[in-house]
């Protein structure tokens, strides 16, 4: 029961939506990918790969029985016949023509999503909208139909139709391309599908529509396996919404996958404080937290997450209670050790005390001194992020071009082959950096060089890869770069060397 009651208001929140009835301002927002009744807490056990699947208590809303709800109930049964009743009741409801055509083009599109062949009902559909302003809505909702369905080619083909009308609203044709997007994607041509978004994030000033082509890129990047793109684009994304708790959770959980356990750190602790009760942000803090080697941070926020019924906090607290000692537990156990009357208390349980107080001590600094490393990083990822997204014509790759310097303390030298930028320098062994450039942003490979007597460094055996690397350039005499070596990060700057004066 609880299942379907959702799912109806789910969707009738969609339904009021397309008509124009939402508390939201934007109209016509994608329709989710599917009907969901939980809410998955997306981060691993410590000592295993499972996610967290919690069931939020959700407040019981009534639902109120207007054609609509009986439309979206009797779609959930998969009942047609109450399907039929409740759209002539729909219908009967309203007089505008235009209202009217939506009607017809939600309720065969339920139809259609519960196995009816609606077919050339989407076709008359599309005829009697041809002309009006609701054509970009009725196309996108027909659309929206095939794409439920797995039937991206036909998907796509009713997005273009909608995106055609030019007395469509923002908020409609944001929502047109990110569904001509994610038909795209999901249909194989994910370059077309990266193109769309990213072009239309370049082309609106919208802050609410670049805030949804920002959350669109990075569900994008998330389901290419691409986690430097997309905590790039929840990067942006919180720029214009700083508090929301969604984008906050994911950009954490992303760090989290991408062993930046400080940002992880830093996102998760913003969720908590909008939110005390999250128990999900709660319980992945303490993985963070365990990551960072900050055991009684980690032990109380399993706790707290345990409190508020979290059961894979349960079984992360478990396991810390197997493998080490838990703070609240020792301190409880020693101040009562140490109250003790009528008995002479051994000098060890007050040295414990001491030893307690300055673990906490040493814990709360580091703690500072992490989220303080996560600030700088973070600004380099928001430096990533805006030269990766923000389109730039005003100067050629080739003006890089020549001699560098890395960290103040190494030659190197930048070179352009058939646009592929080559960055190469010697610190005992040779090094080189190579990859493509696009706009400002770099992503690269990251070679060492292969020596058979490295303790002579002759002989040279050929670059073998050593991991990735990502960068900006934020001043043409400027490059920022981060290379990732198995799980370690590593930052360098690139400053161009300035070519000496011929004094003669």
């Amino acid at each position: 029961m609880e299942k379907n009651k959702e799912e109806m208001q789910r969707l009738n929140d969609e339904i009021a939506k397309v008509n124009g009835t939402s508390r939201d301002k934007t109209l016509l927002r994608e329709i989710k990918e599917e009907l969901q009744t939980n809410q998955v807490d997306k981060e691993d056990n410590e000592d295993n790969e499972h996610k967290s699947e919690i069931i939020e208590d959700k407040v019981e809303e009534e639902v109120e029985n207007s054609s609509i709800d009986k439309l979206v109930r009797s779609w959930v049964d998969k009942d047609k016949d109450r399907m039929k009743i409740a759209f002539e009741e729909l219908q009967n409801e309203v007089t505008i023509s235009s209202d009217k055509i939506k009607n017809e083009a939600i309720y065969y599109s339920l139809l259609y999503r519960i196995g009816e062949d609606s077919t050339r009902n989407f076709e008359t559909i599309e005829n009697k909208a041809q002309g009006t302003e609701v054509f970009g809505v009725v196309m996108s909702i027909i659309a929206n139909a095939y794409q439920k369905t797995h039937n991206y080619d036909i998907a796509i083909l009713y997005y273009e139709k909608g995106l055609k009308n030019h007395e469509n609203s923002t908020a409609i044709n944001g929502a047109i391309v990110r569904g001509l997007a994610h038909s795209n994607f999901m249909s194989g041509n994910k370059k077309e599908a990266y193109r769309l978004l990213i072009s239309a994030l370049n082309s609106t000033n919208n802050l609410e529509e670049r805030f949804e082509y920002l959350k669109k890129l990075a569900e994008q990047y998330n389901m290419d396996n691409n986690l430097d793109s997309e905590i790039s684009a929840l990067e942006k994304a919180l720029e214009i919404k700083p508090n929301d708790i969604n984008i906050l959770f994911d950009v954490a959980y992303a760090y989290s996958e991408n062993k930046q356990a400080n940002l992880a750190l830093l996102h998760y602790k913003s969720v908590v404080n909008i939110d005390p009760t999250h128990k999900g942000a709660l319980n992945n803090l303490g993985v963070a937290y365990g990551r960072l080697k900050l055991n009684f941070s980690k032990i109380k926020s399993y706790k707290r997450a345990f409190e508020l019924d979290n059961t894979l906090a349960a079984s992360n607290l478990a396991q810390v209670y197997i493998a080490a000692g838990f703070e609240g537990e020792a301190r409880s156990i020693l101040e009562e050790a140490n109250s003790q009357k009528d008995v002479q208390v051994h000098e060890l349980v007050g040295q414990a005390l001491v030893t307690l107080q300055e673990e906490v001590k040493r814990e709360t600094e580091e703690e500072q001194k992490k989220l303080k490393e996560a600030q700088d990083e973070r600004m380099f990822q928001r430096k990533l992020a805006s030269a990766e997204f923000e389109l730039t014509s005003d100067k050629e790759p080739s003006i890089l071009i020549g001699k560098w310097r890395m960290d103040a303390k190494y030659e190197s030298e930048i070179e352009i082959r058939e646009n592929i930028v080559i960055i190469s320098w010697t610190n005992f062994r040779k090094y080189k950096l190579e990859g493509e450039i696009n706009n400002r942003y770099l992503s690269l490979n990251y070679y060492e060089m292969d020596y058979a007597y490295p303790s002579i460094a002759q002989d040279e055996k050929g670059f073998k890869n050593k991991g990735i690397a990502i960068g900006y350039i934020e001043e043409y005499s400027k490059i920022q770069i981060r290379i990732k070596d198995q799980d370690k990060l590593v930052y360098y700057e690139f400053l161009r060397v300035k070519e000496e004066k011929d004094n003669k």
